[in-house]
Protein backbone atom coordinates (compact mmCIF):
# COMPACT_ATOMS: atom_id res chain seq x y z
CA UNK A 1 0.00 0.00 0.00
CA UNK A 2 1.14 3.82 -1.25
CA UNK A 3 2.06 6.10 1.35
CA UNK A 4 -0.24 8.14 -0.74
CA UNK A 5 -3.15 6.21 0.18
CA UNK A 6 -2.25 5.66 4.14
CA UNK A 7 -2.05 9.66 3.61
CA UNK A 8 -5.52 10.01 2.47
CA UNK A 9 -6.56 6.90 4.85
CA UNK A 10 -5.17 9.05 7.73
CA UNK A 11 -7.26 12.46 6.45
CA UNK A 12 -10.60 10.34 5.74
CA UNK A 13 -10.68 7.66 7.86
CA UNK A 14 -12.23 7.93 11.36
CA UNK A 15 -8.92 7.10 12.78
CA UNK A 16 -6.38 8.68 15.32
CA UNK A 17 -2.73 9.09 14.37
CA UNK A 18 -1.57 6.59 17.00
CA UNK A 19 -3.92 4.10 15.47
CA UNK A 20 -3.15 4.67 11.81
CA UNK A 21 0.71 4.09 12.34
CA UNK A 22 -0.39 0.86 14.08
CA UNK A 23 -2.70 -0.27 11.80
CA UNK A 24 -1.02 0.56 8.40
CA UNK A 25 2.66 -0.55 9.75
CA UNK A 26 3.87 -3.25 6.99
CA UNK A 27 7.82 -2.91 7.02
CA UNK A 28 10.15 -3.18 10.24
CA UNK A 29 10.36 -0.81 12.77
CA UNK A 30 14.01 0.31 11.75
CA UNK A 31 13.77 -0.36 7.64
CA UNK A 32 14.63 2.49 5.73
CA UNK A 33 13.05 3.84 2.98
CA UNK A 34 14.70 3.10 -0.18
CA UNK A 35 15.71 6.89 -2.04
CA UNK A 36 14.01 8.03 -5.28
CA UNK A 37 16.76 7.17 -7.55
CA UNK A 38 15.82 3.24 -6.37
CA UNK A 39 12.83 3.24 -6.52
CA UNK A 40 13.00 4.69 -9.95
CA UNK A 41 15.49 2.05 -11.31
CA UNK A 42 13.20 -0.61 -9.85
CA UNK A 43 10.17 0.70 -11.20
CA UNK A 44 12.28 0.76 -15.11
CA UNK A 45 12.45 -2.59 -14.53
CA UNK A 46 9.00 -3.43 -13.98
CA UNK A 47 9.06 -3.51 -10.01
CA UNK A 48 5.17 -2.39 -10.05
CA UNK A 49 5.39 -2.04 -6.44
CA UNK A 50 8.54 0.38 -6.71
CA UNK A 51 6.48 2.29 -9.08
CA UNK A 52 3.67 2.41 -6.41
CA UNK A 53 5.90 3.80 -3.95
CA UNK A 54 7.92 6.20 -6.35
CA UNK A 55 4.35 7.54 -7.33
CA UNK A 56 3.45 8.11 -3.92
CA UNK A 57 6.06 10.15 -3.28
CA UNK A 58 5.52 12.40 -6.46
CA UNK A 59 1.76 12.48 -5.16
CA UNK A 60 3.06 14.01 -1.83
CA UNK A 61 5.89 15.73 -2.82
CA UNK A 62 8.30 13.62 -0.37
CA UNK A 63 11.67 13.49 -1.51
CA UNK A 64 10.88 15.45 -4.84
CA UNK A 65 8.95 17.77 -6.17
CA UNK A 66 5.17 17.84 -6.02
CA UNK A 67 3.91 16.12 -9.68
CA UNK A 68 0.68 14.53 -9.14
CA UNK A 69 0.07 14.18 -13.42
CA UNK A 70 3.59 11.91 -13.27
CA UNK A 71 2.06 9.88 -10.42
CA UNK A 72 -0.81 9.01 -12.21
CA UNK A 73 0.85 7.66 -14.91
CA UNK A 74 2.78 5.43 -12.63
CA UNK A 75 -0.15 4.59 -11.31
CA UNK A 76 -1.65 3.86 -13.98
CA UNK A 77 1.51 1.36 -15.12
CA UNK A 78 0.86 -0.54 -12.15
CA UNK A 79 -2.76 -0.76 -12.34
CA UNK A 80 -2.72 -2.37 -16.12
CA UNK A 81 -0.22 -4.73 -15.00
CA UNK A 82 -2.09 -6.04 -12.46
CA UNK A 83 -1.17 -4.51 -9.67
CA UNK A 84 -3.86 -4.17 -7.40
CA UNK A 85 -3.34 -0.90 -4.63
CA UNK A 86 -1.89 1.36 -7.66
CA UNK A 87 -5.64 0.92 -9.10
CA UNK A 88 -7.20 2.17 -5.90
CA UNK A 89 -4.91 4.85 -5.78
CA UNK A 90 -5.58 5.86 -9.51
CA UNK A 91 -9.24 5.77 -8.83
CA UNK A 92 -9.11 8.17 -6.28
CA UNK A 93 -7.01 10.65 -8.32
CA UNK A 94 -9.97 10.11 -10.72
CA UNK A 95 -12.50 10.81 -8.34
CA UNK A 96 -10.90 13.69 -6.63
CA UNK A 97 -9.20 15.08 -9.57
CA UNK A 98 -5.77 15.45 -8.60
CA UNK A 99 -3.18 14.68 -11.73
CA UNK A 100 -5.78 12.89 -13.60
CA UNK A 101 -8.93 13.84 -15.07
CA UNK A 102 -12.15 13.77 -12.45
CA UNK A 103 -14.14 10.99 -14.32
CA UNK A 104 -16.30 9.61 -11.51
CA UNK A 105 -17.21 6.13 -13.87
CA UNK A 106 -13.37 5.66 -14.16
CA UNK A 107 -12.95 6.00 -10.31
CA UNK A 108 -15.73 3.58 -9.78
CA UNK A 109 -14.16 1.04 -13.19
CA UNK A 110 -10.59 1.36 -11.01
CA UNK A 111 -11.59 0.40 -7.37
CA UNK A 112 -13.31 -1.93 -8.99
CA UNK A 113 -10.68 -3.37 -10.40
CA UNK A 114 -8.50 -3.48 -7.39
CA UNK A 115 -10.79 -5.35 -5.64
CA UNK A 116 -11.29 -7.89 -8.23
CA UNK A 117 -7.57 -8.28 -7.95
CA UNK A 118 -7.95 -8.61 -4.41
CA UNK A 119 -6.99 -5.21 -2.82
CA UNK A 120 -9.22 -4.61 0.07
CA UNK A 121 -9.25 -1.07 0.10
CA UNK A 122 -10.32 -0.99 -3.55
CA UNK A 123 -13.37 -2.93 -2.18
CA UNK A 124 -13.96 -0.35 1.00
CA UNK A 125 -13.62 2.35 -1.28
CA UNK A 126 -16.11 1.16 -4.13
CA UNK A 127 -18.39 0.36 -1.05
CA UNK A 128 -18.46 4.02 0.18
CA UNK A 129 -18.97 5.14 -3.52
CA UNK A 130 -21.98 2.98 -3.53
CA UNK A 131 -23.31 4.01 0.37
CA UNK A 132 -23.43 7.34 -0.41
CA UNK A 133 -24.33 7.59 -4.34
CA UNK A 134 -21.09 9.59 -4.62
CA UNK A 135 -19.72 7.80 -8.08
CA UNK A 136 -23.14 6.05 -9.10
CA UNK A 137 -26.52 5.47 -8.18
CA UNK A 138 -26.59 4.30 -4.43
CA UNK A 139 -26.47 0.64 -3.68
CA UNK A 140 -26.42 -0.34 -0.29
CA UNK A 141 -27.04 -3.94 -0.38
CA UNK A 142 -23.68 -4.28 -2.50
CA UNK A 143 -22.08 -2.11 -0.92
CA UNK A 144 -22.82 -4.15 2.14
CA UNK A 145 -20.97 -7.36 0.26
CA UNK A 146 -18.22 -5.50 -0.46
CA UNK A 147 -17.56 -4.32 3.09
CA UNK A 148 -17.39 -8.27 3.65
CA UNK A 149 -15.17 -9.14 0.90
CA UNK A 150 -12.95 -6.34 2.01
CA UNK A 151 -12.21 -7.63 5.59
CA UNK A 152 -11.88 -10.98 3.76
CA UNK A 153 -9.34 -9.47 1.93
CA UNK A 154 -7.65 -8.05 5.45
CA UNK A 155 -8.12 -4.40 4.76
CA UNK A 156 -6.85 -2.66 7.13
CA UNK A 157 -10.31 -0.65 7.55
CA UNK A 158 -11.23 -3.56 9.55
CA UNK A 159 -8.21 -3.84 11.57
CA UNK A 160 -8.37 -0.52 12.28
CA UNK A 161 -12.18 -1.18 14.19
CA UNK A 162 -10.06 -4.44 15.87
CA UNK A 163 -7.37 -2.00 17.25
CA UNK A 164 -10.30 0.56 18.24
CA UNK A 165 -11.68 -2.36 20.82
CA UNK A 166 -8.71 -3.20 22.08
CA UNK A 167 -7.01 -0.01 22.82
CA UNK A 168 -9.76 2.66 22.54
CA UNK A 169 -9.79 4.40 25.48
CA UNK A 170 -6.24 5.71 24.73
CA UNK A 171 -5.90 6.51 21.70
CA UNK A 172 -7.36 10.08 21.90
CA UNK A 173 -4.63 11.02 25.06
CA UNK A 174 -1.64 9.25 23.07
CA UNK A 175 -2.92 10.88 19.59
CA UNK A 176 -2.32 14.36 21.97
CA UNK A 177 0.98 13.40 22.69
CA UNK A 178 0.05 11.55 26.34
CA UNK A 179 3.37 9.37 26.54
CA UNK A 180 2.02 7.00 29.34
CA UNK A 181 -0.97 6.77 27.32
CA UNK A 182 1.04 5.54 24.06
CA UNK A 183 2.71 2.83 26.49
CA UNK A 184 -0.63 1.80 27.87
CA UNK A 185 -1.93 1.10 24.45
CA UNK A 186 1.24 -0.57 23.75
CA UNK A 187 1.07 -2.88 26.76
CA UNK A 188 -2.87 -3.92 26.46
CA UNK A 189 -1.62 -5.09 22.82
CA UNK A 190 1.98 -6.91 23.46
CA UNK A 191 -0.17 -8.74 26.82
CA UNK A 192 -3.22 -9.44 24.67
CA UNK A 193 -5.70 -7.31 27.71
CA UNK A 194 -9.44 -8.67 27.45
CA UNK A 195 -8.70 -12.09 26.40
CA UNK A 196 -7.64 -10.63 22.68
CA UNK A 197 -4.78 -12.25 20.60
CA UNK A 198 -1.36 -10.42 21.80
CA UNK A 199 0.04 -8.32 18.79
CA UNK A 200 3.34 -7.58 19.64
CA UNK A 201 4.46 -5.63 16.55
CA UNK A 202 2.13 -3.26 16.45
CA UNK A 203 2.18 -2.76 20.24
CA UNK A 204 5.82 -1.89 19.64
CA UNK A 205 4.45 0.94 16.95
CA UNK A 206 2.58 2.27 20.18
CA UNK A 207 5.75 1.81 22.38
CA UNK A 208 7.54 3.78 19.76
CA UNK A 209 5.38 6.99 19.34
CA UNK A 210 5.50 6.77 23.32
CA UNK A 211 9.40 7.28 23.03
CA UNK A 212 9.58 9.82 20.72
CA UNK A 213 6.92 11.49 23.17
CA UNK A 214 9.31 11.31 25.70
CA UNK A 215 8.04 8.46 28.27
CA UNK A 216 10.93 6.82 29.36
CA UNK A 217 8.71 3.53 29.96
CA UNK A 218 8.02 3.08 26.57
CA UNK A 219 11.69 3.54 25.53
CA UNK A 220 12.22 0.52 27.30
CA UNK A 221 9.49 -1.77 26.54
CA UNK A 222 10.46 -1.07 22.89
CA UNK A 223 14.22 -1.60 23.75
CA UNK A 224 12.97 -5.04 25.43
CA UNK A 225 11.19 -5.96 22.10
CA UNK A 226 14.31 -5.55 19.72
CA UNK A 227 16.82 -7.40 22.76
CA UNK A 228 14.65 -10.49 23.10
CA UNK A 229 13.64 -10.28 18.64
CA UNK A 230 9.96 -10.56 19.89
CA UNK A 231 7.66 -8.79 17.37
CA UNK A 232 10.47 -6.66 15.45
CA UNK A 233 13.84 -8.09 14.21
CA UNK A 234 16.23 -8.27 16.54
CA UNK A 235 18.60 -5.42 16.48
CA UNK A 236 20.72 -4.82 19.58
CA UNK A 237 22.24 -2.03 18.31
CA UNK A 238 18.79 0.03 18.36
CA UNK A 239 18.10 -2.10 22.06
CA UNK A 240 20.92 -0.16 23.38
CA UNK A 241 20.11 3.38 21.91
CA UNK A 242 16.67 2.51 23.66
CA UNK A 243 17.49 1.49 26.95
CA UNK A 244 19.78 5.05 26.86
CA UNK A 245 16.99 7.17 26.33
CA UNK A 246 14.58 5.39 28.85
CA UNK A 247 17.80 5.64 31.16
CA UNK A 248 18.11 9.34 30.15
CA UNK A 249 14.56 9.77 31.35
CA UNK A 250 15.14 8.47 34.57
CA UNK A 251 14.47 4.43 34.41
CA UNK A 252 16.41 2.83 36.00
CA UNK A 253 15.69 -0.55 34.36
CA UNK A 254 16.66 1.19 31.38
CA UNK A 255 20.64 2.09 32.68
CA UNK A 256 20.71 -1.54 33.80
CA UNK A 257 19.84 -2.80 31.20
CA UNK A 258 22.42 -1.08 28.85
CA UNK A 259 24.86 -1.47 31.78
CA UNK A 260 24.67 -5.30 30.82
CA UNK A 261 24.98 -4.64 27.04
CA UNK A 262 28.40 -2.82 27.96
CA UNK A 263 29.48 -5.69 30.05
CA UNK A 264 29.11 -8.16 27.35
CA UNK A 265 29.92 -5.62 24.11
CA UNK A 266 26.69 -6.56 22.39
CA UNK A 267 25.43 -3.86 20.48
CA UNK A 268 27.56 -1.30 21.89
CA UNK A 269 31.37 -0.80 22.79
CA UNK A 270 32.62 -3.01 25.69
CA UNK A 271 33.17 -0.74 28.07
CA UNK A 272 33.68 -2.01 31.96
CA UNK A 273 33.92 1.84 33.01
CA UNK A 274 30.65 2.49 30.99
CA UNK A 275 29.47 -0.43 32.33
CA UNK A 276 29.83 0.46 36.11
CA UNK A 277 28.39 4.12 35.25
CA UNK A 278 25.49 3.07 34.56
CA UNK A 279 24.91 0.53 37.00
CA UNK A 280 25.86 3.73 39.50
CA UNK A 281 22.98 5.13 37.81
CA UNK A 282 20.61 2.91 37.97
CA UNK A 283 21.43 2.25 41.78
CA UNK A 284 20.61 6.03 42.31
CA UNK A 285 17.46 5.71 40.81
CA UNK A 286 16.42 3.01 42.89
CA UNK A 287 17.78 -0.50 41.44
CA UNK A 288 18.71 -2.65 44.09
CA UNK A 289 20.25 -5.30 42.00
CA UNK A 290 22.01 -2.94 40.58
CA UNK A 291 23.83 -1.63 43.76
CA UNK A 292 25.18 -4.97 43.94
CA UNK A 293 26.53 -5.27 40.89
CA UNK A 294 28.32 -1.51 41.32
Amino acid sequence: MSIAWAAERRRLLPATAALFAAALAVLPLHAAPLSVEALAQLCDSRDWAACEQLAARLELGEGLAEDAPRAALLYGRACDAGYASACTSLGFLHESGRGAARDPARALALYQRACELGDGFGCEWLARALEEGRLSAADPARAAKLRERACELGTRACRLKALQQAVGRWLEPCEQGDAAACEQAGRALEHGDGGREPDVYRAANFYAQGCDAGGAGSCLALANLYDAGTGVYRDLARAADLYGRACDGGNAQGCRSLALLHETGEGVERSAQRAGELMRRACALGDRDSCQAR
